[in-house]
C-alpha cells in the first residue's frame, strides 16, 4: 500500500454537508493509486442522544474508486499505512478545520469523546489540540476521565459580558 498525501494545511478545500443539526466537513487528504483508494478526513458535529450538546467527531475514510466499499478508521491504531510526517499534516488540517468550523458555527455545548480507551499521551495530542481551539474561540473546556479509560471533553460557550 502506497499512501500519498494530496493536500497541505495551507491548501484546504473542504466540502460541507448539512442535514438538520448534523454537520460534516470532508477534506480529501490522500490517495493510493495501487489500491484505487482516496482518503478523506471527516470532521462532524451531531446531536447527542438526549439532546443538549453536540458531539464532535473525526475519522479517516478510505473510499475505493469502484464505489462499492469504504473503510472508516476511527483509531490511529488502524492507520499505520500513513507515515508519521503525513499524520502530522493531517493533524494540522484537523486543527485548522476545527477553527474554521468554529468561525461559522457557535454551538452552545460540544462533547468530544476518545474512541479508544487508555490512550497514551502521544495519542491524546489531537484531542488536546482540538480542545485548545475551542478555548481560543471562547469556550470553557472541561476534561473528564471516565468510563473504560475513555476521556471526555465538554466545551461550553462562555457568555459574552454584557455592556
Amino acid at each position: 500500500m502506497v499512501y500519498a498525501p494530496a493536500i497541505s494545511p495551507n491548501d484546504i478545500d473542504a466540502e460541507v454537508f448539512r442535514r438538520g443539526s448534523d454537520l460534516l466537513v470532508v477534506v480529501n487528504v490522500g490517495y493510493d493509486d495501487e489500491k484505487g483508494a482516496i482518503y478523506s478526513l471527516v470532521l462532524g458535529l451531531s446531536p447527542m442522544a438526549g439532546g443538549g450538546a453536540l458531539e464532535l467527531f473525526f475519522h479517516i475514510v478510505e473510499a475505493f474508486e469502484d464505489g462499492r466499499r469504504e473503510e472508516i478508521y476511527w483509531s490511529g491504531k488502524d492507520t499505520h499505512f500513513i507515515s508519521k510526517p503525513d499524520r502530522v499534516e493531517i493533524l494540522m488540517i484537523l486543527v485548522a478545520l476545527t477553527a474554521k468550523l468554529l468561525e461559522t458555527e457557535t454551538p452552545e455545548a460540544v462533547m468530544m469523546i476518545t474512541h479508544d480507551g487508555d490512550m497514551p499521551s502521544k495519542a491524546m495530542k489531537k484531542h488536546t489540540l482540538i480542545a485548545r481551539v475551542f478555548k481560543e474561540h471562547g469556550y470553557q473546556v472541561r476534561r473528564f476521565d471516565g468510563y473504560h479509560g475513555k476521556v471526555t471533553w465538554k466545551m461550553t460557550l462562555e457568555p459574552k459580558p454584557s455592556i
